[in-house]
Parts: structure tokens; sequence; C-alpha cells
């Protein structure tokens, strides 16, 4: 139950980072004047006020973690948002994974393993 906090976590920060993603897919970033438009039609899309709920979830979420967790258990559980977002990639956004992507996350899941057995 206790590590079911910490996933909750890391899905609530994977899905905040994907629709924030998709929000800005397709929105020109080409200078500072520009960025300023820019942010305009961002805030206009409805799904970056879905990556802020989530994101909102995630913050709230976090702090009933660390009142329950000392920070250095429940802080290392947060490299496991890399590897959520590095599959999300690869498979919402057709990223690559490529072998150093994958030999990271090997290394990321192993420490993980490491944490869960202290």
């Amino acid at each position: 139950m206790n590590v079911l906090i910490l996933f909750s976590i890391v899905t609530l920060r994977t899905i905040a980072d994907i629709c924030f993603k998709l929000s800005v897919n397709n929105v020109p970033f080409t200078s500072f004047s520009g960025a300023i438009h820019s942010y305009g039609l961002i805030l206009k899309k409805p799904l970056v006020w879905v990556a802020c709920t989530f994101a909102g979830l995630n913050l709230l979420g976090w702090c009933f973690s660390l009142s329950r967790f000392d920070l250095s258990y429940a802080y290392p559980f947060t490299a496991l948002i890399y590897i959520s977002i590095i599959v999300a990639g690869k498979f919402i956004f057709h990223e690559q994974i490529d072998r150093n992507k994958a030999i990271g996350m090997g290394f990321i899941v192993a420490g993980i393993g490491c944490m869960i057995l202290t």
C-alpha cells in the first residue's frame, strides 16, 4: 500500500507531462515576443488545464507522501518518472529508445528495486 502512494505520484506526473507536451506541440516559440503570444495560445487549450490539474494532484500526493515517508526514501521513486516518460514518448510521440536510454532505464529500475528492499 505504501509503495502504491509513490507509484501514484509517478503516474500523475507522467500524465501531466504528456498533457503539457501535447499542449505545446505545433506552437511556435521563435522569439521572446513570440513566446508571450505562444503562451497565450497555450493557455487557451483545454489540455493545458488538464495538465495543470494533474500536476496539482501530483503536488498534493507528494505532500502526502512526504508526511508518511522519509525524504531519502520517497525522492528516489521520482526517478521512475524518467522511465514512464521515455516509454510514453515511445508509444505516444513515436520517439526512439536507443541502447543508452534502455541501459539507463535498467539502472533506474535496479536502484528503485534496492530502495524497495530497504
